[in-house]
This record gives C-alpha cells, structure tokens and sequence, in this order.
C-alpha cells in the first residue's frame, strides 16, 4: 500500500451534523449507555466565535420542533427535544491514515476516528439553556447552544471577517446584492462528503439584503436565498467564497489573484418558504451577534399535550459524555 495527501477545505470542519433527540430522564441521562435516548430529526449547526468565546449556532427549529411561524410541532416532533447529538474528528487530518491500493491508484481507504457528545438543551429542571434574540424572540429562527468544544477533538470556528484594510490585502464588499453567489455548508437528508464532510450546495441572493422579508402584515430581518436546499440544512452557515486564483482587486486598486481559499461568514440558513419552494431563509450575523451578546433564555409555545421548557442554567463542559467509534468510508 501507498501513502497519499489530500486537501480540505477549513469551512467543511465548521459546520456540525447535529441530531435532535429526547431523553426520558432529561439532563440527568448516562450517554454512554446508548439507549435511554429517542432521535427525533437530524439538522445542521456551526461553532461560532464571539468576543473570544464559542458556542453552538443552528436554527431555533431544531431545538423547539416547532415551525417558527406557526409554532406547530413539525415532522419527528411530538415533544421538544432535550438534547443534541454531535460529532466531531478526533484527530486533525495530518494523523488520518491514508492509503492508495497497489492494483488500482484511482481507489483507496482511510480509517478516521470520530467522537460524539450529546449537547444539553436542559437544566435539571426541564428548562432551556439555549438563547436567543433579545428582542426578536421566537420571531427569528436562530438560537445559541452554549457549548465549550472539548479540547481532545478537532473543532474549528467560524469568525467574522476582520479588518483587512492593509492596501495589498482585498477586503470584501460591504454590501451582498442579488444575483451573488453563496454557499450553504450543511447537510441534506444527513447526506456527507467522506467521513463526515458537509455538502457545499451553491444558491443566488434573491432578495436585497438591505430590505425586510414581510410575512402576514410582519416584517423579518432577513433575506432570501435561491438554493436546492432540502430537510437537514436547517441551522448551515451561510458564506461567500473565493477560491485559489480568483481575481480580486486590492485595497490599493491593484488587480491580483488568490493565493489561498477566503470565505466570509453571511448568515444562518433556516429552511424554504415552503416544500415547494427553491426559497430559503437567511438570518443575517448581525443579529446573530446580539444573541451572542445579549440574548435571553428560550422560551417553548404552549402546548398542553407536551412537557414544555422555559429558562435554565448555563452549561459547562462537564456536561458532555464522550462516545468514540472508528468510521471506515
């Protein structure tokens, strides 16, 4: 056998397949046993930093079970979820073993290991601690997952773009207009790439991002995508991208070309204005920062056939157990 070396992309590190499921003992649950623990649904997330600090981002959906707009339980759901179920590499890709076989160099193998941790979306009292907007509430389909990345597995964030104002760097532009390309990182029907890659599914602005989406006589900060999204996106960065060899123009006016791969973090995608629709949701990082910052415990509609959750305490990463296994491609 032989040796080979490949290349990754950092944006497909930090994005998260996440698993929505339901603890009958709540917080309190031994996530080593494996079975005390019912899936529900299966979405997408992303570990964002903030002011040096970093968390879980996904859609508020995902950790409710209930459409935003109409609050009613969605597929899978009949109860809100307790927990998240996420996966991450255990060792960085230069430790992977990869092999190419002596009878045929277009086939290979590689062994990568791969732990999970189930995420509390409960306190011990049943109540959330999650947030989200301080304002906006249910209003916007996104919520922070407090979360501390254990320090044995690989785990990436996403940043927003700092200052690039040096007159050989190339900024990006202030505006994001219609008709630009983007890229949802995420995971549709919980298909991936390799090991446990996300899919890079490429969609247009559709609507300017300067103007509200209006909905029933309400107007939402966000704008509107034009992807072939399906179920699993839910909670998927949003970003531009310039490959190796785009051409830019510098601060300077000088044209050039990229040296290596740039994103620039957009927003939160959320789902399609409809099943029939190519129409999707993006919630901009603008207001995803003022949850970061000052968002408040979230809250659960009412439904007197399940057991709601209200605030809750903050998590710490003692509350996460471990689980490890061995994927082979």
């Amino acid at each position: 056998m032989m040796s080979a070396q490949f290349q990754i992309h950092a944006e497909s590190f930090r994005s998260v397949l996440i698993e929505m499921v339901y603890c009958e003992n709540g917080a309190d649950i031994d996530t080593t046993a494996g079975q005390d623990y019912k899936s529900m649904a299966h979405g997408s997330a992303f570990v964002y930093r903030l002011d040096g600090k970093d968390r879980l981002i996904t859609a508020r959906h995902n950790v409710t079970g209930r459409h935003w707009q109409t609050h009613e339980f969605m597929g899978g759901y009949h109860i809100e979820p307790t927990h998240l179920r996420v996966m991450f590499f255990k060792d960085p890709p230069e430790k992977w073993v990869v092999t190419l076989s002596e009878d045929d160099p277009r086939r290979g193998g590689i062994q990568v290991l791969l732990q999970q941790y189930l995420v509390p979306l409960i306190g011990p009292d049943w109540k959330p601690i999650w947030n989200q907007h301080p304002q906006l509430g249910g209003e916007m389909d996104v919520a922070e997952v407090p979360f501390n990345p254990p320090a044995d597995v690989v785990c990436m964030s996403w940043e927003r773009t700092g200052d690039r104002s040096g007159p050989e760097q190339a900024s990006w532009p202030a505006q994001l207009f219609p008709g630009e390309d983007v890229f949802i990182i995420g995971y549709p029907y919980r298909l991936t790439s390799g090991p446990a890659f996300p899919l890079w599914i490429r969609g247009t602005v559709a609507s300017n991002p300067i103007f509200p989406y209006y909905s029933d006589g309400k107007a939402y900060p966000l704008w509107l995508i034009d992807a072939r999204t399906r179920k699993g996106q839910s909670g998927a960065p949003v970003m531009r991208h310039r490959p190796p060899g785009t051409l830019v123009f510098r601060n300077d006016g000088q044209p050039a070309r990229m040296p290596v791969p740039d994103s620039d973090l957009l927003g939160v995608y959320s789902g399609r204005t409809s099943d029939e629709s190519d129409l999707g949701f993006v919630w901009g990082m603008d207001h995803v920062d003022e949850i970061c910052r000052n968002g408040v415990p979230g809250t659960i509609d009412p439904d007197p056939s399940a057991r709601s959750c209200a605030v809750g305490e903050e998590l710490t990463t003692s509350n996460l157990e471990p689980q490890e296994r061995s994927v082979r491609p």
